[in-house]
């Protein structure tokens, strides 16, 4: 993470929440209402967590049966799990981020924000054959049609038959 990055994470959006809170919110619906409608926020974002984070699950269980690997899905729970993490944060600027990662269309525009800034710098590779060797083969996460689809039961056959194993 650079180092603007990190002025705006611990500094500038802080400085922001702030403001907003105390220019804004306060004046306009008093300081109880300001506590009030930030405790909402978090209690409402705690259930359209468990819905969205239900959700993302499901998707990644369909791609694994479908025999698909599950980065679109396992980028959108990412998505979710971030939108929940901005709502318990006290701020109303978190909380509007959050909730519109909780929300599948706006969370789709992110995920696809997020897979073009990815774009070349992620590679990723699986082994078959156990957890002490086998072939890597690249995966393409996001669907993209850079990569080759591999029917890994297929590998899996042709690996015991090169052992002497046998296939199935």
């Amino acid at each position: 993470m650079g180092r603007l990055a990190v002025l705006v994470l611990f500094v500038v959006v802080p400085l922001a929440e702030l403001w907003l809170m105390l220019a804004v919110v306060a004046p306009t619906i008093g300081a109880p209402g300001a506590v009030a409608l930030v405790l909402a926020s978090g209690l409402l974002g705690g259930v359209l967590v468990r819905i969205a984070g239900a959700r993302a699950l499901r998707e990644i269980q369909g791609a694994l049966r479908a025999g698909r690997v599950p980065g679109r899905e396992m980028l959108s729970a990412a998505l979710v799990v971030l939108g929940g993490a901005l709502l318990v944060t006290p701020g109303l600027l978190t909380d509007v981020v959050g909730l519109l990662l909780l929300f599948s269309p706006t969370r789709a525009l992110a995920a696809r924000l997020v897979e073009r800034h990815l774009a070349g710098r992620v590679s990723l590779t699986a082994s078959i054959g156990g957890p002490l060797g086998g072939p890597l083969l690249p995966l393409d996460p996001f669907g993209t049609g850079g990569m080759k689809h591999v029917d890994l039961k297929d590998l899996d056959k042709e690996a015991r038959g090169r052992n002497g194993k046998g296939g199935h």
